[in-house]
């Protein structure tokens, strides 16, 4: 991935302005994909994951500190233009808990990490809505 993050995610409010409705979650959820399905995740190195965790007082995405250790390639569906540019995307996964990983949410660094997460809370459950509807629509587990 060439673009830093901080300026996809500019982009992405570019595109979209203030809105935070479902339409909006899939336009970002979308582009982050696009800008980040190349991105290169090395197997069994620590990174920073973007994650829903549900606590007493709040749910939400946060940042936790997890080991990538394999991946899994699954084909697209391409039905709308939104996916006009992805046929392949890798899944990543970790030991320590049955969530999967999409590319936008493995980072380096906390503060990026950190970054991706409070703009993903910004669409509510609208962005965990998209994102589970893509995994179930391309039968990712």
């Amino acid at each position: 991935m060439n673009d830093n993050i901080a300026d996809v995610i500019n982009n992405i409010k570019n595109i979209i302005g203030e809105n935070r409705d479902k339409k909006s979650a899939k336009i970002a959820f979308y582009y982050l994909l696009k800008k980040t399905s190349k991105k290169n995740i090395l197997l069994n190195k620590n990174y920073f994951v973007s994650q829903w965790s549900y606590t007493t007082i709040y749910d939400g995405i946060f940042s936790y500190e997890e080991t990538i250790d394999r991946y899994k390639t699954f084909r697209v569906q391409i039905n709308d233009d939104l996916k006009k540019d992805l046929k392949k995307i890798k899944i990543y996964y970790t030991n320590t808990n049955y969530r999967c990983y999409l590319p936008f949410d493995i980072y380096d660094n906390k503060q990026d990490c950190i970054l991706i997460s409070s703009f993903k809370n910004s669409f509510g459950y609208n962005f965990d809505s998209v994102c589970c509807g893509f995994l179930l629509e391309n039968n990712i587990e």
